[in-house]
């Protein structure tokens, strides 16, 4: 079973003030919207709003995160940088520490595009085209985020062995199967963004071993 707290709101205006204070997500926005004329990263009809609103999302966890400082950050399933790019931003921001950040996108196009979108934001990150967990199952981290890519019992058993102890796996959804709880424990927090959309769920797991 996962521990399950009541719906709250969040306001994507105070979201933004918090981590994302000096708007640098806004060139964020403008250099996706390039990259998706020729690379489909984000559905074609995904305007400004939308694009704020998948950022607003992003941020959403980082308001229930204990630890704010990770030596090591791994992205799985990237793709147009959502999650990833606004948690990065939020670092930039020193609103939480993160040293190396590994993102992993299988589809080359799409990594190629991510790559290019890093470079223009000037951030430092490590961009890996394969399938998780790819040829080095060694490396270990201390947060691990999921939301464009399922769940899986077989994914999450990879996850946890990419984590270090004590370290925190955060999956935009809920897991649609039984979890066995001896290796991990799982909380789900609900929100609303702006009171305009139901309840979204977000899954954060704990590594015990």
């Amino acid at each position: 079973m996962i521990q399950e707290s009541p719906p709250i709101n969040l306001s994507s205006a105070n979201l933004f003030g918090k981590y994302d204070p000096d708007e640098k997500l806004e060139p964020f926005f403008d250099l996706l919207t390039e990259e998706n004329r020729r690379v489909n990263l984000v559905s074609r009809e995904t305007k400004r709003d939308d694009l704020r609103r998948l950022a607003a999302e992003s941020l959403a966890p980082l308001d229930w995160i204990g630890e704010k400082r990770y030596r090591s950050y791994l992205d799985i399933g990237s793709g147009g940088g959502f999650p990833s790019i606004p948690i990065m931003t939020a670092a930039v921001a020193g609103v939480i520490e993160i040293e190396q950040v590994r993102l992993i996108e299988r589809t080359q196009k799409r990594a190629a595009a991510l790559g290019r979108i890093i470079l223009g934001l000037n951030l430092q990150a490590e961009i890996v085209a394969e399938d998780f967990p790819g040829k080095d199952t060694s490396l270990k981290f201390d947060l691990v985020t999921l939301r464009y890519v399922k769940l899986t019992p077989k994914l999450l058993t990879a996850i946890f062995k990419s984590l270090h102890r004590s370290g925190l796996f955060i999956y935009y959804s809920q897991p649609e199967f039984a979890l066995d709880r001896h290796q991990f424990a799982a909380v789900n927090q609900s929100f609303t963004l702006d009171l305009k959309e139901p309840p979204r769920p977000v899954t954060f797991f704990r590594n015990l071993c």
